[in-house]
């Protein structure tokens, strides 16, 4: 059995979500029925300019999402906030284990959209945000002088940057998640909230250091998020860039190029991210030792891998295992 989003005419997505699993919205949120899963969702629209959605729920069923012509509209810029709910994201399911993944913010603009086909079990943790590009360039203002900022408000191109989430982004996705708010000030906490992000975000994105901005195809992004899988299957090995490469159909200095400009780090330095974040998954969940981590991911030096861990946890491994803060 599949779930069907078709939207009637003027309805908005959370409505028409509601609708076809056979619930309503209360007040901003739909709680996801036993027979069709877990869990919650809760969508803000504030007027054109800028809209919310916040998803925590597994799906029993797959999900077809048919767009109505009325959610495409604008010149709207997508934000996908991803593994972003923590609460969700250390839980373990029942039955199976659930690895970590590094929670992400996407960006993208000039038309590129999510993939609108769902499969059965499919897990979502991650907030939403459409935020229409003229109003965001009146809320940044008329001086944008780095190249990523002013791309993104001016929305004429196609492009998408993918960001490491930071402290101040989960401690705001945190308190979007677990807020108590009285209804009547629903819509003044939450668009406050959204807006808090996308600044947070605009403030991280500005720390990169690139002088212009290429252009991508859905070829590009297509094969770089393959390039990026294929670099997460084998954590103990060393990303070889001629290989990558060649997998993806492409130059070196192309992969190169186009994998900083959209994931902000070059290859190695990515990898590594990953690196350390199964590292801490090993050390907290398989209760392995720092030396059987270490040699699992393929140092063969236990003073470097401690070094590395370090400097992206801020703890050394021994210390992260025993809890001790």
């Amino acid at each position: 059995m599949s779930i069907v989003i078709k939207p009637e005419e003027g309805e908005g997505f959370l409505s028409s979500f509601a609708r076809s699993i056979g619930t309503t919205v209360d007040h901003g949120r739909v709680n996801i029925p036993d027979k069709y899963g877990s869990g919650w969702v809760i969508g803000f629209l504030f007027g054109k300019q800028l809209r919310m959605i916040v998803r925590n729920y597994r799906l029993s069923e797959e999900v077809i999402i048919t767009r109505h012509p009325d959610w495409l509209t604008g010149n709207i810029v997508q934000i996908s906030l991803n593994n972003i709910l923590r609460a969700s994201r250390d839980k373990v399911a029942e039955g199976r284990e659930v690895r970590p993944q590094l929670p992400s913010v996407t960006i993208t603009t000039n038309g590129f959209e999510p993939e609108l086909y769902l499969g059965r079990d499919h897990g979502f943790n991650d907030i939403q945000i459409g935020i229409d590009a003229a109003y965001l360039g009146e809320l940044v203002g008329t001086e944008i002088g780095h190249p990523i900022l002013r791309n993104i408000v001016a929305n004429d191109q196609p492009l998408v940057f993918e960001h490491i989430v930071s402290d101040a982004l989960q401690h705001t996705a945190a308190e979007i998640a677990g807020a108590r708010i009285p209804p009547p000030l629903h819509h003044f906490f939450y668009k406050l909230k959204a807006q808090e992000l996308v600044c947070y975000l605009l403030m991280e994105l500005s720390q990169r250091k690139e002088n212009s901005v290429q252009a991508l195809n859905t070829r590009d992004v297509r094969m770089l998020y393959l390039v990026k899988e294929r670099i997460g299957r084998d954590l103990a090995r060393v990303p070889v860039l001629a290989e990558l490469a060649a997998y993806a159909g492409i130059s070196v200095s192309k992969l190169k190029r186009l994998f900083k400009q959209v994931f902000g780090q070059n290859v190695y330095a990515y990898y590594q991210s990953l690196r350390m974040n199964e590292a801490a998954f090993l050390l907290k969940q398989k209760d392995m030792s720092v030396s059987e981590v270490g040699y699992a991911l393929g140092f063969t030096n236990l003073s470097h891998f401690s070094k590395v861990f370090a400097q992206h946890t801020g703890m050394k491994p021994k210390k992260y295992s025993s809890g001790v803060l």
